[in-house]
Order: C-alpha cells, then structure tokens, then sequence
C-alpha cells in the first residue's frame, strides 16, 4: 500500500512541477510573486505529506506549522484557503475526546477553518467596524436564522451532546467560511487574487483528471485507506469510463470546482492574451470536466460561457459572437466520435446509466408527496418513509439539495436556505449593472461570479450539495461591497496596467 502511494506520489509531484512552471509566467500577472512562492511551497509540502504520513495526525504535524508560517505572511490570507483546500483529499478523522466517543472530525477543510479563517473572523471582529452592503446584511440574517432554525428543529430529538455537535459544525463549516469571504474580500486585487487562487490549482490538477481516467488509477484514494477512512464509493463508472474525483471526494464535485475555475478562468484570461500556452489552458480546464462524467458539471460549463456573454459587459454583437463561437465549438465536438460518445451519457437523450435517470424522477415525485404531508416545518424522520429509494450500497442519495432541506424542514427552512444562496445573485447583479461604465472590470469579475452562482444554484437542483456553495456565497457577497475605483490593477509580473482596461476601455 505504501509502495502504490509513492508511486502515485511520484506522477502527482511531477505532473505539478511541470504545470507550475508553465503557468508561473501567467499567474504571477495576478498573485504577488513571494505569496505564489509560499503557496506553492505550502501546496507541495501538504500534497507530499498526505502521500508519506501513516495517519491523519502525521500529517497534521507536518501541515499545520507550515500553515501558520505561511498565513503570517501571505499578503491574502484567504487566497491560501482556496490554494491548497484541494491538496489533499477529503478524509475526515475523528477528534478524540475525554467522556465523548466523538465530538466532531478534523478534516484539510476543517483544519483551515480552525486554524486559518477561525482567527482571521476573530481579528475581524476585534477591528473598527466597517459598512456592510444591503445584501451582506441580508445573507447574515438569512444565515444566522436558518442556523438556529436547524438547531431548534432537532432539540426536542437530539442529546445535549448532539447540539453542541451539530451547533459547532454548522458554525465552522457554513457560517466561518461565509463570514470570512464575505468580509475579506475588500477590493478588486484581493478579488482577482482570490478568484487566481482557485484557478491555478484546478489547472494544475486538471491533467490528473484525464490521468485518472484514462488509466483507470484513482491517485488519491490510498490516502484515505492508509488513514483508515476507505472511500467505498470512489470506483464509480459511467458506461465503460471512470469517474475522475482528485482530491475532491466525488466526480460532482470535482466537475463542479472544475466548472468554477473555467469560469473565473474565462475572466481572468483577458491579462494573458497571446502568452504562450494560455489558450491550453482552457482546454484541460474542460478536459478534466468531461472525464468528471458528471452531467451538472457538463450542463454548468456549456452554461457559463453563455451567461458571460449576456451578462458580461460590451457590445451586443461582441456578445453574438460568443455565442456563435460556443455553439460552433459545441457542434464541432458532437461530430466527432467522441462527441458520439458524450452524447450516449446525457440524460433523457442517451441510454447509458439511465437509470439513475429514472432514480432522480422517483426521488422527485415522492419528495413532492412527503413536502405536502408536513408543508411547514418538514418532517425529520420522513427518511423512514423513503425505504423503496434505498440502494444496493444501503443509501438513499437524495440527489437534489433543495427537495431534501423542504423534506425534513419545511417550506420555511427551504425559504431561508434558497433565499441565502439567491440573495447575492440578485445583489451582485444589481452591483455589476451600476458599477459597468465607472468600473469595467469590477463589472466583468462580477459577471464571471453571477454565472458561477447561477449555475450553483442549478447544480444543487441536482446534486445533495457541494460545501464549496458556502465560499462562492461569500465571495458574492463581497463583491456588492468592493467600492468602485477607476486605478487599474497594476500586473504583479510587469508591474504596468493590467490588459483588463484595454480590453474595457471607453471610447
């Protein structure tokens, strides 16, 4: 076991060595070059040590200190979070504590909540006051409420030591990572830097992906076996092709944070017009989609490209263009064999695993039923009248995010939750359309962050959910508070205007 993780060690340092080479010239264009050196380091220590450590706690030995060092440096802190919350997979442990079998679990993301945003959010805290814009209130009440909803809902059936349980989980893992994105994003460096530090490390990865699947080699699951959390459902197949997931636990997610880089990517692209290699980056980008075989991710990433050219700002035949180039592109693909091939795997369309087709339709129609018996305030022990939708693996995978909050919630947790998420569409919509002639760019990053949103929203229709939802919130919501401001962000790498006001400027 040990020896197939040095091997599989062995392809993921050297395939990241050479892509962060490669896009080094691109990236430091939008990171500062000593925050991209530490990052780096820090994502190739966590990556090496979560291959080499026997346990968790190992490498926790190893990831933490490293951690600290660099957070007390780095000019962005959050721009670390997104850097390197994918180095690793996620294998959650649980803490040991006295009286308690178990409490709650450590994972890379809870680790970087604790020791990361916990004290940045308490720093915040600490600070003068600051403005918060109409939307931010908004989704901290929304927020806030629908937390303390959840938890007076399960008081009557949970232990004492269950509340303090879910209460904690609720608060680290959904209201300090909104919290924290939602504040710490001020400006339109920080924006970019933290929309780069998502990117570079999915393009990084992006040729493990297609590794993964071509060679039918998961790179990652030993570390979870060596550290005694065996991912049963990790081999999953569509037709005759495996499900590429990384470090992301799941093909959805993979294809979903996948999507999102492209998107931000679609963004950012505009600075590194004509640098070499920059137009490949695109394509591994949707390379790693397709080999997620996760028919969200495809429908999100056909999705975006549309929605920047509506929602981005230019003329109209600008925009026409866009679409013109999309459908060409779209149509080029599907006359290929392979095209052929992708087109067996849709849903309704192709006959490839079409019965999870047929699943989702069965979980659709009887949340609907359940929804009417208890409209309100749900039912919290409904899954036991979902006994016919169990699985050969003993699941029943409710498959769509918002009929299960409207289940076992009601209508009014279903209000809050949905309202928390829509909120910062129609805010950052708003923002984008005011701020499009005085500040361009500021305009395009938002349009870049409401397509993302969009098709968030879209995703969790037919997914049980992806954690990352609760970042891209955050980042919405800061970015109705960024003021507007006519510098031009200075390129790190020439230290001369950025690209972004040439392509924006007015006449």
């Amino acid at each position: 076991m040990f020896l197939l993780n040095v091997k599989a060690m062995i392809v993921v340092l050297v395939t990241a060595l050479i892509m962060f080479a490669l896009l080094k010239p691109m990236f430091l264009r939008f990171i500062d070059p000593e925050d991209f050196r530490r990052r780096r380091i820090l994502w190739f220590v966590h990556a090496t040590a979560a291959f080499l450590a026997p346990s968790f706690w190992i490498y926790l030995l190893v990831a933490l200190p490293t951690l600290i060092w660099a957070t007390r440096r780095d000019s962005n802190p959050i721009g670390i979070w997104l850097f390197i919350v994918f180095a690793i997979p996620p294998v959650n442990v649980a803490i040991p504590l006295p009286l308690v079998q178990t409490f709650t679990s450590i994972s890379q993301e809870r680790m970087l909540g604790m020791f990361l945003l916990l004290p940045m959010m308490l720093v915040y805290l600490h600070g003068p006051r600051v403005e918060r814009s109409s939307t931010q209130k908004t989704m901290d009440f929304l927020l806030i409420s629908y937390i303390a909803y959840q938890l007076i809902l399960a008081f009557p059936y949970d232990s004492l030591t269950g509340q303090l349980r879910r209460a904690f989980n609720l608060f680290l893992d959904n209201f300090v990572v909104y919290f924290v994105f939602s504040r710490y994003i001020t400006d339109k460096r920080r924006l970019i830097d933290v929309m780069a530090g998502l990117c570079l490390p999915a393009i990084v990865m992006a040729p493990l992906a297609m590794f993964e699947s071509t060679r039918n080699w998961l790179l990652y699951t030993m570390i979870g076996e060596v550290w005694g959390q065996v991912n049963e459902f990790a081999w999953l197949f569509r037709g005759d092709s495996l499900r590429s997931q990384l470090t992301m636990g799941h093909s959805i997610a993979m294809g979903y944070v996948m999507a999102t880089a492209l998107a931000f990517w679609l963004f950012l692209k505009s600075d590194v017009k004509g640098m070499r290699l920059s137009w490949a980056v695109s394509l591994l980008l949707c390379g790693a989609i397709i080999v997620s075989y996760s028919r969200g991710a495809w429908i999100q990433a056909a999705m975006l490209p549309v929605l920047l050219a509506v929602l981005a700002p230019g003329e109209s035949t600008a925009r026409l263009k866009s679409l013109i180039v999309v459908a060409a592109v779209a149509f080029g693909v599907y006359l290929t064999p392979f095209g052929a091939r992708i087109a067996d795997l849709l849903p309704f369309i192709g006959k490839s695993s079409q019965d999870t087709v047929d699943y989702r339709q069965q979980i659709q129609d009887l949340s609907w039923v359940l929804v009417q018996q208890h409209p309100f305030f749900g039912n919290p022990f409904a899954s036991s009248q979902m006994e016919s939708l169990r699985q050969g693996q003993g699941l029943i995978d409710m498959v769509n995010i918002f009929a299960s909050v409207a289940i076992f919630q009601g209508l009014v947790g279903l209000f809050m939750f949905a309202g928390f998420f829509v909120a910062p569409i129609i805010g950052a919509y708003r923002w984008m359309r005011q701020v499009r002639h005085d500040d361009p760019v500021l305009a395009a990053a938002g349009a870049a962050l409401v397509a993302c949103m969009i098709t968030t929203v879209l995703i969790m229709y037919t997914t049980p959910g992806v954690w990352f939802m609760w970042v891209m919130a955050g980042i919405l919501a800061a970015y109705t508070a960024i003021p507007v401001t006519n510098v031009v962000p200075v390129s790190v790498a020439t230290r001369e205007p950025r690209s972004f006001s040439n392509r924006y400027a007015r006449g």
